[in-house]
């Protein structure tokens, strides 16, 4: 929301027409110039204070319920549930890490393959968990946002872009915390891992 300048601009033609009407009187010029630029003030103040909030506590709702979604489709097995919640085209990225390998998936499509191929490796009968998670840190502003999540097993860096008013996963980081249990050394703290056997 902006303020409107027509009352701004009839107010200064008033006075330019009396300007005129009073053969261009100095002390109506002096006049005119103060109440300009008091208005040009007001109309600023107006506008900066009819700027959109964010309502930081309904987004973070909103992105949650696309985090969780886009988990319970992974569980699920349904490619559809976990698809609606990604951006799908090539500039998707989904990056893992553990102590031992790491993962690149660029665009969706490649993740999306990945996804069914790790599907094909389940067993069929055995039932999976909802995968819950705890949310660490999260900056959002109109368009877009990234959340620090904690899921148990390992820690994932999200980053979120809003279109059409929905939230969408355009980045997922990923480090696998629990491959790091039992190795010499705080890995936590970015102390250097000695051990030739589990050092990469």
């Amino acid at each position: 929301m902006s303020a409107n300048p027509a009352p701004i601009l009839n107010y200064l033609t008033i006075y330019e027409i009396r300007g005129n009407l009073s053969g261009s009187n100095p002390k109506i010029t002096i006049i005119m110039k103060r109440h300009f630029f008091i208005l040009i003030a007001l109309s600023l103040i107006a506008g900066v204070s009819c700027e959109q909030k964010i309502d930081t506590d309904k987004e973070k709702e909103a992105i949650i319920a696309v985090l969780q979604d886009e988990k319970d489709g992974f569980t699920n097995m349904d490619i559809d549930q976990w698809s609606r919640n990604v951006l799908q085209d090539s500039s998707y990225t989904w990056i893992g890490a553990s102590s031992g390998q790491y993962w690149f998936s660029e665009g969706y499509s490649e993740h999306r393959d990945w996804i069914k191929w790790t599907w094909s490796n389940w067993d069929p009968n055995e039932t999976r968990d909802r995968i819950d998670f705890e949310v660490l840190k999260t900056r959002i502003t109109p368009d877009a946002a990234w959340v620090l999540i904690d899921v148990g097993n390992r820690i994932e860096a999200l980053f979120l872009e809003k279109t059409e008013n929905t939230w969408i996963i355009s980045l997922q980081a990923i480090v696998v915390t629990s491959s790091y249990e039992g190795i010499e050394g705080d890995v936590s703290a970015g102390e250097e891992n000695t051990d030739p056997d589990t050092a990469q």
